[in-house]
Order: C-alpha cells, then structure tokens, then sequence
C-alpha cells in the first residue's frame, strides 16, 4: 500500500496509488473526479511494466477516476486473490457509477469480476470465456496458461456480469467468435460485431475522445451509439485500413483494395 507507479500518458506524470500489490495482480488508482469511474483489467501482453491502450487513452484526461487492476504475468486473475481486490474498489466507488473495461485476458477480467468490483457495466475487447484445458482447436489459443491450482472457478456465468455486458470482436476472427458465442449463450453477453480488426478490437479505443465516449455509452447501455463510437474509432487504426483493403482484395474488389490501400 502507498506505492505508486507511474504512467506516461498520465497528465503533469501524476503517479498512481498501489492500493494492493498481490502475488498475482496489483491494485492501482488514478484519481479523479469524472463520473463514470473505469475499472481497467489489464492484457496479457502488458503486464506489470505495461499499461493497455485503454489505459493510456483514459489518462490523459485528468478527470477520468481511473481503478488498474495489473496482472504480473498472463494469469487470467485468479479469483482467490483478485475476488478480494475487486471488493476494495467497490467499497471505495461507494455507488458511484462504474464501467469495467478490459482486453484479451483483461476482458476476461472485466466479464468475470467487474461486476463484483461495483460496475454496472462491462466493455470487453476479444475476450475469453475461458481457458479450460478441455477446449481444442480454435478455442485453445490459451489453454497453454491453465493451472488447476489458480483457476479451478473461472468459468462466467451469468451471475457475474452485469446488466449491461458487452464484447466486442471481429468475428472473422475464429477464436474470438467461439468465445464470444459462449458468453452469449452462458452468460447473457451481448457482442459487437467490429470486423477487419483481429484481435485487436480494443485498438479502436486508444484514442481518448473514442475510449471516453464508448465508456459513457457502455455506462448507459447504449448498444448502438457504443457501436458507432468503436466503429468511428476503428478508423484511425492503421491495421484495420490493410485488413480491410485485403478483404476487398479477397473478394475480388481489387479496384476498391487499391484505392483503400493508397488512403493516408
């Protein structure tokens, strides 16, 4: 407790509070008085000396009341430990109004605890419904991170999630769209369709205007300004331009995948 952590986006390189350094996942907040909050679980790839697009985009405006749950290493927050670190932040939102926000990994955690942190409403970019050493082929592109020990309760179900549970994926993507049909049927999520993106839908909320304005419509249950907004944000992606001038090409619009290939 009472350790900080830097942010480079942040503004002034205001310093986070560590408000919990587990085993597993640390507990950073961002101060600030917006409203909604934003409770951003973190990725796989970041990790403790990383922060997620979302993150960066949402610190840069200095009123964004900002919760980082920080894995350590690609974990798939262990339920034992981060159950107790979602409770804290509950109690320090008080019933102010939250969205949980997370990518790959980190929308795992948005999905699975969000709602036990106080949110009422959860954004999650490509995430997995879980990553049980039973599921094969295109399911399994990290049951290689299974252990028995740490997440024997990961399954979500619809009791975790809120009211207002969104995921977003490119369903062109097969992984991504098998789990996401799986929280829809297990869980009661509802997905965004955000094609020619890969995994990498969350990318489409690294500017902090987009990341902003979807927060505020997640928070209102707004399916489909949030899906404007994520499509808006999508482009300003350099990838989703190449992805979409291939998939043209790959319908033989070679006409229209020239011309999108030359855009700016």
């Amino acid at each position: 407790m009472g350790n900080d952590a830097r942010l480079s986006g942040q503004p002034d390189g205001q310093a986070a509070e560590c408000l919990v350094d587990g085993t597993h996942v640390r507990l950073l907040h961002h101060p600030g008085q917006g409203t909604p909050a934003v409770v951003v679980f973190g990725d796989e790839a970041s990790g403790l000396h990383g922060h997620p697009a979302a993150v960066r985009a949402l610190a840069q405006d200095p009123e964004c009341d900002l919760y980082e749950v920080a894995p350590k290493a690609a974990n798939w927050f262990p339920v034992a430990e981060t159950g107790p670190m979602a409770e804290l932040v509950r109690q320090r939102l008080a019933g102010k109004p939250a969205v949980a926000l997370g990518a790959s990994m980190g929308g795992y955690g948005a999905l699975r605890l969000g709602a036990r942190a106080g949110c009422a409403a959860t954004l999650a970019f490509s995430p997995q419904a879980r990553i049980s050493p039973g599921m094969t082929g295109v399911g399994a592109r990290y049951a290689r991170h299974y252990r028995a020990d740490l997440h024997a309760d990961m399954e979500i179900v619809a009791d975790h999630v809120p009211e207002r549970a969104y995921a977003v994926i490119d369903p062109e993507d097969p992984h991504d769209l098998l789990h996401a049909e799986l929280l829809r049927h297990e869980a009661g999520v509802e997905v965004i369709a955000l094609p020619h993106m890969g995994h990498q839908t969350e990318a489409a909320v690294s500017g902090p205007e987009v990341a902003l304005a979807a927060v505020h419509a997640a928070a209102m249950g707004d399916r489909a300004a949030l899906a404007r907004i994520l499509r808006r944000g999508r482009r300003h992606v350099p990838d989703f331009l190449a992805q979409l001038s291939m998939a043209c090409g790959r319908h033989g619009h070679h006409g229209w995948a020239a011309r999108i290939a030359d855009l700016p």
